[in-house]
């Protein structure tokens, strides 16, 4: 019968419990999981969220949290929307670059 070495196993366990808890860290702050959603029903829809209404980190890195996305409709920002519906509120599923993308039309003023 094989010895174990008690030390190797306590590192396993300790190991194992921080993987898990680094997982769960993970998708409970960066609103991602194996799928892709955050919760069920649910998806990241990208380019949809209000300034300081952004799920949580931008997919850039420039901030790490909840609320701090500083412009309307970033495409680096997300927010959790029903599954299904991102394209059609104009998101996207991805993250994307719309720094370059045109004003929106100016609004018609009567004349």
């Amino acid at each position: 019968m094989a010895k174990y070495n008690p030390r190797m196993i306590a590192g396993a366990v300790i190991g194992a419990a921080i993987a898990a808890g680094a997982t769960s860290l993970y998708e409970r702050y960066f609103g991602a999981s194996a799928s892709g959603s955050g919760e069920d029903g649910k998806e990241q829809c990208y380019g949809v969220a209000k300034a300081g209404e952004n799920g949580c980190a931008s997919a850039n890195g420039s901030h790490t949290c909840g609320g701090l996305a500083k412009v309307d409709f970033s495409g680096q920002e997300w927010k959790l929307v029903e599954a299904g519906t991102c394209l059609k509120l104009g998101g996207k599923l991805e993250a994307f670059d719309n720094a370059s993308a045109p004003d929106p039309a100016p609004a018609k003023t009567p004349g």
